[in-house]
């Protein structure tokens, strides 16, 4: 990749029949990556440099510049050709994380917390409710939804605990009528 290039020079490609742009695509990032600096004629050009691209549809794909040597009656010359390359989204992803800061990979894609997967619920309320929640979060502290997060995770331990007993209820009745059963107590059916 040249310093100096004229980065606003358009590269198209049509590969297994879909169109990848640099013109109509967002550049995500760029790298000089981590090889030393080769000097040429047209500039300071990086061995290992990339920028990588997203279209519109979210198709991901790299530019690099590769170098080509060329031999000119005995002298060894550089030929330095555009490369494009679809990539899957998981090798964007590796080589963002790789080179970009944290802030352009969560830019470009969802990034949660560690911990439980999380899944998004959609809740409707009255703008009363809504309004007293705020005021309950913004009192703890808390997010509207951390708050209410909270609200249902103490629900459910409630619930859970319940369910349990519930279920050791039913575990015990089920013991007791099989040996109902096993004495003739009852017959079984």
């Amino acid at each position: 990749m040249f310093i100096d290039r004229d980065n606003t020079r358009n590269i198209r490609r049509i590969i297994d029949g879909r169109a990848w742009n640099t013109r109509t695509a967002e550049l995500i990032f760029e790298t000089l990556g981590k090889a030393e600096v080769l000097h040429d004629f047209g500039g300071d050009y990086f061995d290992d440099g990339q920028r990588l691209y997203r279209t519109r549809k979210g198709g991901l794909f790299f530019i690099v510049w590769l170098d080509k040597l060329m031999y000119i009656n005995d002298d060894i010359g550089h030929e330095f050709v555009d490369d494009l390359k679809p990539i899957p989204l998981d090798e964007a992803k590796r080589w963002l994380q790789t080179y970009a800061p944290d802030e352009v990979y969560e830019h470009c894609f969802e990034v949660s917390e560690a911990g439980d997967g999380e899944a998004v619920i959609s809740l409707r309320t009255t703008e009363r409710l809504a309004k007293a929640i705020k005021i309950m979060a913004k009192m703890k502290n808390q997010s509207s939804n951390a708050f209410i997060n909270n609200l249902i995770m103490d629900a459910a331990r409630t619930n859970i605990t319940e369910i349990k007993s519930y279920a050791e209820q039913l575990k015990v009745r089920k013991v007791a009528a099989q040996k109902l059963i096993n004495n003739g107590v009852i017959k079984n059916g």
